[in-house]
């Protein structure tokens, strides 16, 4: 390099270049055109001076804006003439990065120089984006010129031929080079029209984007980006991701599955991207309304004899539906936040997941040893229709898995019912028919239970002769998490309990309801009715997944015995010390008498999840209940169920009156409590979330 005096860059070796290079300095659009084209210096000195005046340029220019009251006018000469300018200027660059293609041994000297403009450089890519029309007005594809100068740009970044590590460091580091990106992904013309159409199919941009959304710096950037964005954003996000997996499954419609591995891998892997921001509430709720997950579910099962590739993924050479639906399916509930997994799976459900599950129970052998293995590998439990049982005590999606069952055609049925599949497919079937039965009970004015929290509920209706006419149910308006039969019996539980627990009772729901977790009342006589008739079974010693027995008036359940009946003696004894726990996480549901010591060492990151004053007067009335003469009294029952993260712990009480006639179970009160499951306690010892 010839040398240079202070404060004055270097000269160029070549005149001609010197030349062209002084009047590219002063701004001439002509000059800075030709060295675009057909004047870039050979020589790598050169070359290199001629980048860093190009970008010095970009640095001074002022971007341009469109208002009327700017100056100059946006119509002007003037301002034409500065929009050729930076186009031209952009185009230098590109030729830039052609240049070191041709010759490998400039690569780092001309990315040194990138390296330390990265801002300048994408300051510029993103106003030709977001102005191309401008920019570009009077070309043929002026809406999408600045798109495609943007993104050969950031290939030039990228490309193995013209970029080192320190370069992509400076660039990922760089928070508006992710917005870059996430605009180039997002973008569509006015008439639709995407990056992926104007490439003909192929989008380097999706491909850079998925790998920068498993590291960082560029995965902070991408969730600053959706925590701060408009709603309309994320959205924008979420189609531009199932746009590209549409185009996948058409590419692989129309002859392309020879290349099949290749777009299975980044059609899940977009996937994949979405689901990675889904725990930003802001981001889940737009992907809840866009019905991504379904729509997704939807086509890929237009292309059922696909099969991904051999890998080491547990979807690996499974059918794409399969692969798909082991994205979106929560085979670990208890790790997905509740409005997700309610959402999520009522949809996936709507859109034929349980017949996905039977088809590919129906294509099993009977002596394959995990029929399931696509879902929970080699495990003997938590195969996805014992999990999908588990959450159908949750009314949507009870709704779309019966509307699924009733779809299922009668041939199919008739299969599943029958040999080693029934063992499957029965336990499921006969829950889904028990949480179906309880809730249209609770739907159901005529039989829906009468809530009251208030611990003398009984004694009054007893003292008004045990009628069961439904009182006006009174809530609490400052918690509205208590609610009464009566202003008697809200006055009275007022002053015993509810004054102290009331604005502690307020928080605690508007935390969960925060992360909709919270239960209804709705949702709680469901639960207490389930109870009921769980208890009911239990008594009667029937199956627990029976429907057995006809409801009377709100509150109660009568089984009448067949003749011959025999009274189950093992429910005769003493229940004052134990309590009854339902499991309504297996299937079929199970029941186990515990100890009310073992049951009340439950606690929660160290705070017992009993020790309301409520609860401890409840369980000190059930120890002095006693027995009545029949083999009926009070007994204490409760049940768990899954709401994501959450677990909802349910108590009731109860009053069971048996003899050989009949079997009658009579709501008296029910409680709710919602924990987190990581935070769980047995005796102050953590329990693993796999227990």
């Amino acid at each position: 390099m010839p040398d240079s005096t202070e404060g004055r860059r270097p000269r160029a070796k070549s005149p001609a270049t010197e030349n062209l290079l002084r009047k590219v300095e002063q701004g001439s659009v002509p000059h800075i055109s030709r060295l675009a084209t057909f004047f870039w210096p050979e020589d790598t000195d050169d070359g290199a001076l001629a980048l860093g005046i190009i970008f010095r340029l970009l640095d001074g220019e002022v971007t341009p804006t469109r208002s009327r009251l700017g100056h100059p006018a946006p119509g002007s000469s003037e301002m034409k003439e500065r929009l050729k300018r930076i186009s031209n200027s952009m185009n230098v660059v590109l030729t830039a990065f052609n240049h070191v293609k041709k010759i490998p041994a400039s690569k780092d000297r001309f990315a040194q120089i990138v390296e330390g403009n990265i801002p300048v450089l994408v300051r510029w890519l993103a106003f030709l984006v977001r102005e191309s029309s401008w920019v570009y007005s009077g070309q043929e594809n002026a809406e999408s010129e600045g798109v495609l100068v943007a993104t050969d740009a950031i290939l030039g970044i990228y490309g193995e031929q013209t970029s080192t590590m320190t370069q992509i460091e400076a660039f990922e580091a760089h928070k508006d080079s992710i917005q870059l990106v996430l605009s180039l992904y997002t973008w569509t013309a006015l008439d639709g029209t995407t990056l992926p159409n104007l490439l003909l199919g192929s989008c380097p941009i999706s491909a850079l984007l998925l790998p920068l959304c498993r590291r960082d710096p560029p995965r902070e950037h991408l969730r600053s980006v959706f925590m701060d964005c408009t709603p309309g954003r994320r959205r924008l996000f979420i189609e531009s991701a199932y746009t590209r997996l549409e185009g996948a499954v058409s590419r692989a419609c129309n002859g392309g599955s020879g290349k099949w591995p290749a777009i299975a891998h980044q059609a899940l892997a977009t996937i994949r991207m979405v689901q990675g921001f889904c725990d930003i509430p802001s981001f889940a709720r737009e992907y809840i309304k866009t019905k991504f997950a379904a729509r997704a579910l939807s086509i890929a099962k237009t292309i059922p004899e696909l099969h991904l590739p051999r890998d080491r993924n547990p979807e690996s050479d499974s059918p794409f539906p399969v692969g798909v639906s082991i994205q979106f399916f929560p085979n670990d509930p208890g790790l997905t936040a509740p409005y997700l997994l309610h959402h999520v799976t009522e949809d996936l459900v709507s859109v034929g997941l349980l017949e996905l599950f039977v088809d590919h129970l129906l294509s099993q052998d009977e002596d394959t040893p995990h029929p399931w293995y696509y879902w929970s590998d080699t495990s003997p439990t938590g195969h996805p229709l014992q999990i999908l049982t588990g959450l159908t005590v949750h009314r949507p999606i009870r709704r779309a898995v019966v509307d699924a069952i009733a779809a299922l055609p009668r041939s199919k049925l008739n299969l599943l019912e029958d040999g080693w599949r029934s063992t499957h497919w029965l336990p499921f079937r006969n829950d889904v028919r028990l949480y179906d039965s309880v809730w249209e009970r609770q739907l159901s004015t005529r039989h829906r239970i009468e809530l009251c929290d208030n611990l003398n509920h009984k004694n009054r209706r007893i003292n008004e002769g045990g009628r069961d006419a439904l009182h006006e149910p009174k809530e609490c308006s400052h918690c509205r998490t208590a609610v009464y039969c009566s202003r008697e019996c809200q006055r009275e539980d007022w002053e015993k309990y509810h004054k102290e627990e009331c604005s502690r009772q307020r928080v605690y729901r508007m935390d969960r309801e925060q992360e909709s977790a919270w239960v209804s009342h709705r949702d709680r006589t469901f639960f207490l009715g389930l109870l009921a008739q769980f208890l009911c079974n239990y008594e009667s010693g029937v199956s627990i997944e029976t429907v057995a027995g006809r409801p009377e008036g709100h509150d109660k359940l009568v089984f009448q015995h067949p003749p011959g009946w025999v009274l189950c003696e093992r429910h005769l004894g003493p229940m004052t010390d134990k309590i009854v726990q339902f499991n309504t996480l297996a299937s079929p549901p199970s029941a186990t008498p515990t100890p009310l010591e073992t049951f009340l060492a439950l606690s929660h990151d160290g705070v017992p999840t009993y020790r309301d004053p409520r609860y401890a007067a409840m369980f000190e009335e059930y120890g002095r209940s006693g027995l009545g003469e029949s083999g009926g009294g009070v007994r204490l029952a409760s049940c768990s169920a899954i709401s994501g993260i959450y677990r909802i712990y349910v108590t009731g009480r109860f009053l069971v009156a048996k003899d050989v006639r009949s079997t009658t179970v009579r709501v008296l009160n029910g409680y709710v409590k919602i924990e987190e499951r990581k935070k769980m306690e047995v005796g102050g010892v953590r329990i693993p979330y796999e227990v």
